[in-house]
């Protein structure tokens, strides 16, 4: 959160290119840093309860803000200008450090010795987690990249935006209310379950340019909310199965770095293969989470993750 409320800084003094590039490099570094942290942070404290469903209750949390901001930064940006809206992310990002300094430490682990083996190996599935994170990244980065063109093929104007934005966040607020009646064996279910949902929008996306594909982006963002949260909760019981509950966070930040690394290898295709509107990374996006959820259901229905 330091080197975040510095990059925010730099943003609103930035005014050459190598300002701009330091800010980058900061924020970058701000990223690595919490890659992982945060995830078993919050597990430390609800691994014992419903941590799925106050994980979700924390995303909640940050889309509620996101709505707060969507709603209040078009006004900002009209009335003040950029800069006042660079400072107005600037006083946030600078509360959010206030927080985190005053948060309690972190709890200690319970887990039992029944659960944990004598040996610091990654778990065999790491490769399908790897797999899994990157389906639900991909999938955020072609639907918020590719949205506003969706729209306009629908024949709606770029203004349209804003209400889509904010109408596919207020459906994303009932994500705990899905999760809450699930119980935690249920979740490597329903994993390939929301993938195939997910992969099947997608598709829809692909191949149609009417109301109903603004049908899907409504229940997009819903769907991959909660697939990324039962997700996370299976790959933290991986982690304590195999007995690395005490390098969490380390191994959490190497599943994200896998992710990062296919990524870019999807970026570089879909800038190889996509055509100029993007369309095609939908479906390129939507082949894919079919592929996982292939794989995620036949090793996630087995009795015991290897």
């Amino acid at each position: 959160q330091l080197f975040l409320l510095i990059a925010r800084f730099l943003l609103l003094l930035s005014d050459t290119f190598w300002l701009f590039a330091a800010e980058a490099v900061v924020e970058a570094l701000s990223t690595s840093l919490s890659s992982g942290t945060e995830s078993a942070y919050i597990y430390s404290y609800y691994q014992e309860e419903e941590y799925a469903l106050f994980n979700s209750k924390i995303g909640r949390a940050g889309t509620l803000g996101f709505l707060l901001s969507t709603v209040s930064y078009p006004f900002l940006l009209q009335h003040s200008g950029i800069t006042a809206l660079v400072a107005a992310t600037c006083i946030t990002t600078l509360l959010a450090f206030v927080v985190t300094i005053t948060l309690p430490k972190e709890a200690g682990y319970h887990v039992t010795a029944e659960t944990i083996k004598p040996h610091s190996a990654l778990p065999k599935s790491s490769w399908l987690f790897f797999l899994l994170l990157s389906a639900i990244s991909m999938a955020y980065l072609v639907f918020n990249f590719f949205c506003a063109v969706k729209i306009t093929r629908i024949g709606l104007s770029y203004e349209s935006l804003t209400f889509v934005i904010l109408g596919y966040s207020a459906v994303e607020l009932l994500a705990p209310m899905l999760i809450r009646p699930l119980r935690k064996e249920q979740y490597r279910c329903f994993i390939p379950i929301l993938l195939a949902l997910y992969s099947t929008a997608f598709f829809g996306l692909y191949a149609l340019d009417n109301l109903l594909s603004l049908l899907l982006m409504l229940l997009i963002p819903l769907l991959l909310s909660v697939l990324s949260t039962l997700s996370s909760e299976v790959i933290n019981e991986s982690i304590d199965r195999h007995g690395l509950s005490e390098q969490r966070a380390t191994v959490l930040s190497i599943f994200n770095i896998g992710n990062s690394v296919l990524e870019i290898v999807f970026l570089a295709a879909s800038a190889l293969l996509s055509d100029s509107d993007g369309n095609s990374a939908f479906l390129f996006v939507a082949a894919y989470a079919l592929l996982v959820c292939a794989l995620a259901s036949v090793i996630f229905l087995r009795k015991h993750l290897p």
